[in-house]
């Protein structure tokens, strides 16, 4: 994983309207792209209408301007091609309509170069044919995966000269009771063995510790940065054990919406609330 020239997660978030908090919490952890799936048999079956559901995360995702990706599912099962190709007009009307974006389908290669360069912009939404029972489409679909950059590179490589920033959106322990972090890597870098502030505490104040080792997607790697989310085994400093024994140990008062902050910056760290 180290090695790769690219790694690419996907977080699977439901669709339907009683997940809705869940899709917009998924928003919350900056993607860098939105996929939307489209089922192109269903859509024929009702006249060609896209389901509001549909609609909805269409106007949840242009609110958060996360650039989008368009898959329409099942084009096997579309017997007519002259449905196929109403089903995609109503598409790329609706989508003008919400958002004011332009739904290019995507045939070659060459659409795919020309889409990347356009994306940035995010004035167009790339849709794409595919079969998952005769395979059509899924090599065109998988090219475009491999040009595919970040959404924005300005702040991806602001980003990467930050410090370290990481947020915790979860605490668990191990089989040993020792401490684990979950959550996502909000700016900079951080790598095993880094020295970290760990805070704000109820007084308001942040304390040593250090990044023991690091899991992102199960894997154990050296360093993680901006956007990935993964899992983090903390040690406890001497200078900080008091405090960690009075927070209660694992899952004490250490708890979601705390960060990690590099310990290069804790002449300009400091905890405020507002209301």
């Amino acid at each position: 994983m180290e090695k790769s020239s690219k790694v690419i997660t996907f977080m699977d978030v439901g669709g339907s309207e009683k997940y809705t908090k869940t899709l917009v919490q998924g928003f919350g952890v900056h993607p860098d792209y939105a996929l939307i799936v489209i089922d192109a048999l269903q859509c024929a079956e009702k006249n060609c209408i896209i389901e509001k559901k549909v609609l909805d995360n269409f106007r949840i995702a242009f609110a958060f301007q996360v650039p989008v990706i368009i898959v329409m599912t099942k084009i096997d099962c579309v017997q007519d091609k002259e449905v196929l190709d109403d089903v995609i007009y109503e598409l790329r009307n609706q989508i003008w309509e919400i958002g004011s974006k332009v739904g290019n389908v995507i045939y070659n290669k060459k659409d795919i170069i020309l889409i990347n360069k356009q994306m940035q912009c995010q004035i167009v939404c790339p849709i794409f044919q595919i079969s998952n029972r005769t395979f059509e489409g899924i090599d065109l679909f998988k090219n475009f995966l491999n040009y595919l950059q970040f959404s924005n590179l300005e702040s991806e490589l602001e980003n990467q000269a930050y410090g370290g920033e990481f947020h915790i959106q979860q605490t668990f322990s191990n089989a040993k009771n020792n401490l684990i972090l979950g959550g996502i890597v909000h700016k900079g870098k951080l790598k095993q063995g880094q020295r970290t502030l760990l805070g704000p505490s109820k007084e308001g104040t942040f304390n040593v510790v250090e990044i023991q080792n690091i899991h992102c997607n199960r894997v154990p790697v050296r360093q993680v940065k901006a956007g990935q989310i993964c899992s983090i085994l903390i040690n406890i400093s001497k200078s900080s054990e008091k405090w960690f024994r009075n927070a209660g140990g694992p899952g004490g008062e250490i708890r979601k919406g705390m960060v990690l902050l590099d310990y290069k910056d804790k002449i300009n760290v400091q905890a405020c609330f507002s209301f």
